[in-house]
Formats: structure tokens, C-alpha cells, sequence
């Protein structure tokens, strides 16, 4: 589980549940019943144990106590939410192997890596040595990556919480070895997702290269925007790190 994204729902469900608050302080008090008469419904308010006859739905007094009895649901339930997502977050405990180990005493820590490999995570997170002599830039976790851009995106996918390596060897079904720009644990799916960034399209060899990857990605059954993540720069105009902020957050649900 992110803990992050978990924050995130509840920060959301709290400004929500301020608004239907507010909202609900603007309307009337009361209920509503209703009875048919010749396939029409009438409408009837109650409030303290007295009766209004309102007549149809056209009465603006009926379309307020229905927009109540809806905040009133909504605000029963986002308590509700908020109340068991709080104690989920006070309890939930990091079950990462790497977390563990470092707690572990000498004795148990490295555990041979085909059992965390076969689980699905990340092993030896950080830098690799695949052209190491071209990672000038340094991320917020000192982690060097060949790009401005890309240290942006490595610090997002640790700003959320993200379990994931720089250009790290991954084989393919067909046996072919690449090097995603980034390789990420996907705590909801418990799998492995892949992140390409493409900055250089103008440049003939890049493209090249970047047509290949696609072809090998897709014939290997990964499919982007399902197991491969894609981000471009656009010609003259840079990145716009809150879409990749967007699709990085659909893309890891």
C-alpha cells in the first residue's frame, strides 16, 4: 500500500466533507415523504413532529430537503471513511524487504535475492553501471541520472513513496536485455512497471532507438500505458511536470 496516495485520500475526503458541511448550514431543516396520486408524487415536509404539505417537485422547499437528505448521506459516510483510513495509517506497517532488512539484526539480513526478486520487487535500488560516464545529474537522494528532466522525475516518484530503479537490466520474454529509463513497484498490482522518458525525437538515432524499445516492449506482451509508461518533450517547449505528475499517478493505481 502507498501511504502517500492513502494521505492524499484522506486530505481529500476531509476538504469534501468540509464542503457538504458548509453546503448543509444553507439549507432547511426537515424530511421529506411522499405519497402518489394519479402517477403523480406529492410531497410532504416534517420537522418536529409537524407537517407541511409541499405539494410536486417543483416546490423549491422539496428540491432543498433533497439536496439534505443527500449531504447528510454523504457526510454520514465520509466520516465513516475518515475514521477508518486514520487508524489504517496509524497501523499500517512497511512490509518493503529492503525496509526490513536494515531493521534486521546481521544475522537475517542478506537474504538471497531470488526470494525478493520472485515476489515481484525492486532489487539493488539506485544507480547501475550501464554508461555510468554520462550521469551528471544528481536527484534530491543523490541518485545520477543522464537528465535534468529525469532527476525531476526521479524525485516525484520518491516524492509519492515509489519503490523504483534507474536504468536497471530487465529481460525480456524473448530474451532481449534493455534498460528502462525507470523500473517501479506497483504496490496495488504487486508487479513491475516500466517508465520511458523520450526527450530527443529530433534526433534521428533516438528516435531509432525509441521505435525498438516499443516494438520489443509490445512484442514481449507489455503494453504502454498499461505495463510501460511513456513521457515526451515537446519540441521548444520543455515538460510540463504536472501532466507527468497526472499520468504517473493512473499509471501506478
Amino acid at each position: 500500500m502507498n501511504t502517500i496516495i492513502l494521505k492524499k485520500n484522506i486530505d481529500a475526503e476531509r476538504i469534501m466533507l468540509k464542503r457538504c458541511k458548509s453546503y448543509l448550514r444553507s439549507l432547511p431543516k426537515g424530511s421529506l415523504s411522499s405519497y402518489s396520486r394519479n402517477g403523480k408524487l406529492y410531497y410532504k415536509k416534517y420537522l418536529n413532529k409537524e407537517l407541511l404539505y409541499l405539494g410536486t417537485d417543483e416546490n423549491k422547499l422539496v428540491q432543498k430537503l433533497k439536496k439534505r437528505h443527500l449531504l447528510e448521506k454523504m457526510i454520514t459516510i465520509l466520516e465513516q471513511n475518515l475514521q477508518l483510513m486514520e487508524a489504517l495509517l496509524a497501523g499500517y506497517r512497511n512490509y518493503d524487504p529492503s525496509y526490513l532488512q536494515n531493521r534486521f539484526k546481521r544475522t537475517y539480513q542478506n537474504v538471497p535475492e531470488d526470494l525478493i526478486r520472485d515476489l515481484g520487487f525492486v532489487i539493488n535500488l539506485g544507480d547501475t553501471t550501464f554508461h555510468s560516464d554520462n550521469k551528471i545529474y544528481k536527484t534530491e537522494n543523490g541518485l545520477l541520472v543522464r537528465s535534468r528532466i529525469e532527476a525531476l522525475i526521479a524525485n516525484l516518484y520518491t516524492k509519492k513513496g515509489i519503490t523504483f530503479t534507474y536504468e536497471a537490466p530487465v529481460q525480456l520474454a524473448d530474451g532481449t536485455i534493455i534498460h528502462p529509463d525507470f523500473t517501479a513497484y506497483c504496490p496495488s498490482t504487486g508487479k513491475l512497471k516500466y517508465h520511458e522518458h523520450i526527450g530527443l525525437l529530433s534526433d534521428s538515432g533516438y528516435l531509432k532507438s525509441y521505435l525498438w524499445k516499443l516494438e520489443k516492449y509490445i512484442n514481449n506482451g507489455l503494453y504502454p500505458y498499461y505495463d510501460v509508461l511513456f513521457t515526451y518533450e515537446k519540441p521548444n517547449q520543455g515538460i510540463d511536470m504536472n501532466e507527468i505528475e497526472c499520468l504517473l499517478d493512473v499509471f501506478m493505481r
